[in-house]
């Protein structure tokens, strides 16, 4: 199953887990300030490493979602909800309303 999980504002980088180990995108292996090493991270970003594919990214970094046919997302939108509406079109296909602001 390929899972992905989107934070929009949060200090921890881009990347994939492969073999049960965090990469970043370019391949070497990945840790943040909070995990203990490339295969153990704390709290939600432990998440990508219970799927057979599993990614995490962070918004601030994307000009575009990657070309991956996921099975489950995980969109944790905390500030930046009008940065973000791609995702909520994903999740609501027939369309969004844009003009409201409430969250």
């Amino acid at each position: 199953m390929k899972f992905a999980l989107m934070m929009d504002d949060c200090a921890i980088n881009s990347y994939y887990i492969k073999d049960k180990v965090a990469y970043d995108f370019n391949d070497n292996p990945y840790v943040y300030h909070h995990a203990v090493s490339p295969e153990c991270f704390s709290a939600m970003q432990n998440l990508p490493f219970i799927f057979e594919e599993g990614y995490f990214f962070n918004w601030a970094e994307l000009d575009e979602l990657p070309d991956v046919d996921f099975d489950l997302i995980f969109d944790a939108v905390d500030s930046s909800v009008s940065n973000c509406l791609v995702t909520a079109f994903m999740l609501n296909p027939a369309g969004i309303n844009t003009e409201t602001s409430s969250v």
